[in-house]
């Protein structure tokens, strides 16, 4: 039973990306900027910068940018479980 819970928010969260996908791709942005701007300031601080660490920047925001869709959505699919579960609506 809780399978098809899972699944049928799942699907509500889909259909929610899809229809305010500018939202979803707009915070998206505006957390790889400042996971970015974060990045930068962790390069300023060290004297050889990132290089010597062996990090490259680009991989990186992507690894970012995907961790980020990944643990959003599963983030607000438990979110709308515990709501719902709160008022009493889950079935």
């Amino acid at each position: 039973m809780l399978c098809w819970q899972l699944w049928s928010e799942f699907l509500l969260e889909w259909n929610l990306t899809r229809r305010y996908w500018f939202d979803t791709l707009a915070g998206l942005l505006a957390s790889v900027l400042f996971f970015y701007s974060m990045v930068l300031g962790l390069e300023n601080l060290t004297p050889e910068g990132l290089a010597s660490l062996g990090l490259d920047l680009g991989p990186l925001l992507l690894v970012f940018a995907a961790f980020n869709l990944v643990v959003g959505t599963f983030q607000s699919i438990a979110y709308s479980v515990q709501s719902e579960a709160a008022l009493g609506t889950l079935e």
